[in-house]
């Protein structure tokens, strides 16, 4: 108990010792302070809940609450300057208060000159004389607390009768700086037209210039806090209160001033936003045609447009209460100018080059007076069609902008003259046929506006105006139009008639159906009035398909020996009501019918299919769906003689001709024959295969469970089905595998440590999750900023479960990606994963779909990093077919998709390609390099291309910023839930199946003994970057661009890359046929490096295949002439910045076509290159040349050219050779040399 109370009074002595009040909590204790001129200086911070509290009688002007309570502490400071001091830091629970001192006693008790809160301005000060400040604050917010203070002398122009004079000229913009914290307090009295608020204090600032010109000033950099106030010159007294003439906040425009006029002009600001500030000053003189009477005279053709400029600072005002039709807002100021022309031809005038906030009103010329006041005809803001003119009449045109954006514009007017077909009873008459395509053109510039009434199914904005030309045409054949070559701006409607029944209307390339043969047709062609310009179509006419209805279905006899082949032309084919899993009612599908029979139990698989076809299977018509999907794909567990329905159909604007096959798969015998139960350790039916089905019934561990007859692990767990009973775990630990044929079945715990494997080898098998699932996932280290593209496993599985920690995750939408232009500009012929703003990701929440891969950042913040365990635990396994949607984006550079294996165990990135024929290769992310500010990109600090690796169906290459061996080299396997990117070669579905399913990760990739592969790594030491390229050799691959085979190359800082025989295409996977030692790839390198001659070395790093590792391996610079042999050392060459194709050939043997002799290379020049039907050679040096020869790149000689007479320049005819890359070698009196070159 003593101790307790020593403890108490040991704790109460600190309290007192420690919570002293300020020294300076009185006025007679103030701090002196010192005030300067030139920075801040703020107070020590004091702790106003340990002051004390005012006396309760004292008010001051801003504390006049008498039931709040104040906390206060006191400062003197002598004034520097007269003038003003700034108070700084201050909240609005805090106030200065500012007393003069008092002469008697201890100076308190002074005259309070300012109460304020909040950051606040007191003027009026005088230099030399002390002051005493109160700070205060409300008890109720008492906390540490300081303000800055800074003295500023008063500005020269603080009032009118000191105003300072400045210049303002029509040549130049005159800027005048001033600072509103030296300026005082305008007087409480004085209000303007727009400082009308009697609460808000303003500080100003005072000039006078003289107008140079009669016209207007315009004046900018003005903040729409501050004001310019323009008066007339008071002629009595010192100028001062002369007429106020304007008002303005913010840029502005003041017009109607006289040349040789003085004016004065008033500059504030809110005290709230007194700061250093500036405007700038410019004249302009009054245009001539600045109003009706004085128009100018334009001239209006109908071969070219005309253009006009005018600078809208100069022109004034119009009259306010002057309205047109497309000019209402009576808030808004509107500047104006006026032209005169005559109509060439009877219809229409184009203006363009007019911003939105440009308007163009024509009149009538008024036959009274001077033709002014006529009758408005049109007006229109933006670019603008006015039809209706007629020949030889004059109108009056009036240019107008908005004040606010008053500058130097120009409009560009043509006329032209009214089309025949104009309207329905002048339609042409056109030829469809179905032998070809044919096509129309019109102008839609010379049609006029469709009547205000007619109105289609698909015009049905009525404040978008439509100009139109009619047509008629005879249908040949009962069936369907298509129309294309038509943008989305433009409309066709079918009619049975001029003024008949509305048969059709479409926007785009479209497809008609259900017309007669031997009818005539009225069609109806329309544009967008912004649209308008010259325009063209194609029609053609296709009959109806005979299966286009369900019931009309062709038949067609299943086989399990060969597939069937299907052909369809989908333009005969008519738009079907059903929605299946197009999914979309409001896209117009074309579908036509088949019939089949099931001849055994077994999967219908339908192959072959454009990613545009959809196939859908019914069990009757106008029964149930059975089945749907995009592309290819398969109907499983269909029983022998059971009758379908199929139906293809595909989006009207893909309509065309289409072949697929249809196939059966015969159905397995029934799997599971016998059954064995884990109990007490043991299997009492022997350790389970894949035919026997396994019931946990006790715990199982893949790595710790001991087999008693060996007394080593069980290990991998195999078995037809298996069941885990309530109560019980199973656990699949690192590096082994359970594989089951058919269905799952979780009463318990199914743990898949991180690197265990589940596969089921049944599509169609399930894994049923009464009990838990959970798939542990652990990250590698990464560091705080980075991040992953990963999946999910399970079914069900959301943002808030697994990744319920993660600091941020995206989802990726493809059809917002548009490439980095400065990476595209860069690596124009390269694959570019840069976004041009960040727009391609959104936040993701809700569920994650899988296969569907998403950027996560594991970590809790973006300070932290290492390695985090993440839990899959939502929904079921994945099993069997999955699909995700693959997206296309105008090109496949624009087109990346985010991909994650949706399976608990590797996949194979070979028959993921394979399966998959919209897709090439896949790209993965490697964690190697910090986000940062010079990487290119839309952020501040971007991530890096050079940490992606990339993989095809030859072998993959390593990361750029790789500069290990091959540690980030893919060898084709990706694991449980790692994400990873495609492009798309079209829009289509991803599929997984149980076929790319591996047993563990370390599973050795195959490889043929006839694949053979190099990779050729290129280095600069200097900057320690790095890229590199792999070429293959397979019996699957050719010369030419082969699917899933070749790749392009990544938008690297430094690249090596190889070409096609022709030198195009720059490929960073590139697979050949079979190895020949007698082959030569062109190679190419680019560099972002800006440094001139700096140093590269090229190096094997590695090789592969029993062929190429017995050869030798040459390099040959095809600039510098020299041939290295790699397999002896790298080679090293000096380089500026830039792209260099075709730079190297890569050979395997050494020919005498390759020798290079002692002529520099640069002592001739060979011109054109590339070249297309003829090539010249001159000598530089004055050598003589003898002979030219050509050879291609096996070595060949082409073409041989000797010469009777020597000469410095040859010319050589090279219209005969193929487009390719070939060598030419020229033989002079001083040696030869070899050169490539490339015949376009």
């Amino acid at each position: 108990m003593k101790k307790l109370l020593l403890s108490l009074g040991l704790l109460f002595s600190f309290t007192f010792l420690f919570a002293q009040a300020p020294v300076n909590d009185d006025c007679s204790d103030r701090i002196l302070i010192t005030v300067s001129t030139t920075a801040p200086i703020t107070v020590a911070p004091v702790d106003f809940a340990l002051a004390t509290e005012d006396d309760p009688l004292f008010v001051t002007d801003c504390e006049t609450s008498s039931g709040t309570e104040f906390f206060d502490v006191w400062y003197e400071f002598t004034m520097p300057v007269t003038g003003n001091i700034v108070i700084t830091d201050v909240p609005n629970t805090e106030y200065i208060t500012l007393f003069s001192v008092n002469a008697m006693g201890d100076g308190c008790g002074g005259e309070l000159l300012s109460c304020q809160v909040d950051d606040s301005v007191i003027g009026g000060l005088t230099a030399g004389t002390p002051y005493i400040i109160r700070y205060s604050e409300r008890a109720l917010f008492a906390n540490i607390s300081d303000f800055s203070i800074q003295a500023f002398e008063s500005v020269a122009n603080d009032d009118c009768a000191n105003r300072e004079t400045i210049a303002v000229t029509t040549t130049d913009i005159n800027t005048y700086t001033t600072d509103f914290r030296a300026a005082s307090e305008d007087d409480p009295l004085f209000v303007t037209d727009c400082e009308t608020g009697a609460g808000i204090e303003f500080f100003d600032v005072w000039y006078e210039f003289t107008m140079p010109v009669t016209g207007n000033v315009v004046i900018s950099g003005i903040p729409n806090t501050e004001y310019i106030t323009l008066f007339s010159v008071n002629l009595a007294g010192d100028g001062c209160g002369g007429e106020l003439l304007s008002c303005q906040v913010d840029d502005s425009v003041i017009g109607g001033l006289t040349a040789g006029t003085n004016y004065i002009l008033r500059y504030s600001e809110r005290e709230l936003f007194a700061n250093a500030s500036n405007f700038s000053i410019q004249a302009f003189e009054t245009v001539a045609n600045d109003d009706c009477a004085n128009r100018e005279t334009i001239a209006v053709t109908t071969t070219g447009m005309n253009t006009y400029t005018t600078d809208f600072r100069a022109a004034s005002e119009d009259d306010p209460l002057f309205v047109t039709g497309c000019e209402t807002n009576a808030g808004i100021e509107f500047f104006d100018v006026w032209y005169e022309f005559t109509m060439p031809v009877t219809g229409n005038v184009v203006i363009s080059g007019i911003s939105n906030t440009e308007f163009i009103t024509l009149f009538s010329v008024n036959s009274m007076n001077d033709g002014c006041g006529g009758e408005e005809l049109s007006c229109q803001v933006d670019d603008s069609i006015i039809d209706g003119l007629t020949a030889g009449t004059n109108y009056v045109l009036r240019y107008s902008e908005r004040e606010l954006f008053a500058n130097v514009s120009d409009f560009s007017i043509q006329a032209f003259e009214s089309i025949t077909n104009d309207d329905c009873s002048n339609r042409e008459t056109i030829t469809v046929t179905t032998t070809g395509i044919s096509t129309y053109s019109t102008d839609f510039r010379a049609a006029s506006e469709e009547d205000p009434f007619l109105i289609t199914e698909c015009e049905t904005n009525a404040n978008i105006e439509f100009l139109d030309v009619w047509y008629e045409f005879i249908m040949p054949v009962t069936g369907n139009i298509v129309i294309t070559d038509v943008p989305n701006s433009e409309y066709f409607t079918i009619y049975d008639s001029c003024g008949g029944t509305e048969l059709s209307c479409d926007v785009d390339d479209s497809v008609i159906s259900g017309l007669t043969a031997n009818t005539t047709y009225t069609l109806r062609y329309s544009e967008r009035e912004l649209f308008a310009n010259a325009s063209s179509f194609s029609i053609q006419a296709f009959e109806q398909e005979p299966n286009d209805n369900c019931s009309n279905a062709t038949t067609i006899n299943l086989s399990t020996l060969n597939p069937v082949f299907i052909t369809t032309e989908l333009r005969g084919a008519s738009n079907d009501s059903e929605i299946t899993c197009e999914n979309n009612n409001t896209i117009n599908y074309l579908d036509v019918w088949y019939e089949m029979t099931m001849p055994v139990d077994g999967e219908i698989q339908v192959n072959n299919v454009d990613n545009s076809i959809s196939i859908a299977f019914f069990d009757s018509c106008e029964g149930n769906q059975i089945s749907c999907f995009f592309n290819d794909g398969s109907l499983f567990n269909v029983e022998a003689g059971t009758i379908l329905k199929m139906r293809a159909s595909t989006r009207e604007i893909f309509a065309g001709e289409y072949t697929f096959d249809v196939s059966v798969i015969p159905a397995p015998l029934p799997p599971c024959v016998e059954t064995t139960e884990f109990i007490s350790g043991e299997w009492n039916n022997g350790i389970p295969d894949n035919t026997m089905n396994a019931i946990i019934r006790a715990n199982y561990n893949t790595a710790t469970t001991i087999d008693p007859a060996t007394m080593m692990p069980y290990g991998n767990l195999e078995a037809c089905s298996v069941s885990i009973e309530t109560g019980r775990t199973l656990t699949i630990t690192a590096g082994n595998y359970l594989e089951v044929t058919s269905n799952i079945l979780v009463n318990g715990t199914l743990n898949v440590e991180h690197q265990g494997s589940i596969v089921q080898r049944d599509d169609t098998a399930v894994t049923t999750n009464n009990g838990t699932i959970n798939v542990n996932v652990t990250t590698p280290n990464i560091d705080p900023r980075d991040f992953m593209i990963m999946g999910s496993p399970m079914s069900n599985e959301s943002r808030d479960g697994v990744f319920v920690d993660a600091f941020r995750v995206l989802k990726h939408n493809t059809n917002n990606f548009i490439p980095d232009p400065t990476v595209a500009a860069a690596f124009p012929m390269a694959e570019n994963f840069a976004d041009d703003d960040g727009d391609n990701w959104s936040t993701q929440t809700g569920v994650l779909n899988p296969a569907e891969g998403y950027f996560v950042q594991p970590q809790p913040d973006l300070s932290t990093g290492g390695a985090f365990d993440l839990t899959y635990n939502n929904g079921t396994l994945n099993n069997g077919v999955i699909t995700t949607p693959l997206l296309f984006h105008t090109n496949k550079n624009s087109s990346p998709n985010m991909i994650a294996n949706p399976y608990a165990s590797a996949i194979l990135a070979d028959d993921f390609i394979t399966v998959n024929p919209e897709i090439d290769e896949v790209y993965f992310w490697e964690h190697l390099t910090e986000p940062n500010g010079t990487l290119p990109g839309y952020n501040s600090a971007n991530f890096s291309m050079e940490d992606i690796s990339m993989y095809n169906l030859m072998g993959g290459v390593k990361a750029a910023s790789d500069t290990s061996e091959n540690n980030t080299k893919p060898n084709g396997l990706i694991a449980t839930a790692q994400g990873f990117a495609v492009k798309a070669n079209a829009a289509g579905t991803v599929t997984f199946n149980n076929t790319m399913r591996r047993l563990n990760g370390n599973t050795t990739l195959r490889t043929s003994n006839n694949t053979n592969k190099i990779w050729l790594n290129i280095t600069n030491e200097q900057w320690e970057i790095n890229g590199s390229t792999l070429i293959g050799f397979s019996e699957n691959a050719s010369e030419m661009l082969d699917k899933g085979y070749d790749s392009r190359r990544l938008a690297t800082f430094l690249g090596i890359y190889s070409h096609l025989q022709d030198g195009s295409f720059e490929l960073g996977i590139q697979s050949l046929g079979s190895f020949e030692n007698t082959m030569a790839i062109p190679v190419g390198f680019s560099t972002q490096l800006a440094q001139d001659n700096a140093s590269y070395t090229i190096s094997i790093a590695d090789l592969e295949g029993d062929l190429i590792e017995n050869e030798q391996v040459y390099l040959v610079d095809t600039v510098t002439g020299i041939m290295t042999n790699l397999i002896d050392g790298s080679y090293t060459f000096n380089s500026s910045m830039g792209t260099f194709n075709n730079r190297f050939i890569l050979k395997f043997i050494e020919e005498e076509v390759l020798n290079i002799e002692n002529v520099s290379i640069n002592n001739f020049v060979v011109y054109p290159n590339p070249a297309e039907d003829s090539i010249n050679i001159l000598s530089v040096n004055g050598s003589l040349i003898s002979e030219v020869h050509i050879y291609d790149l096996q070595g060949r000689k082409l073409i041989s050219e000797k010469l009777n007479v020597q000469h410095k320049l040859v010319s050589l005819d090279i219209s005969v050779l193929n487009s390719a890359g070939y060598f030419i070698t020229i033989i002079t009196d001083n040696g030869s040399m070899t050169k490539s070159i490339v015949k376009e």
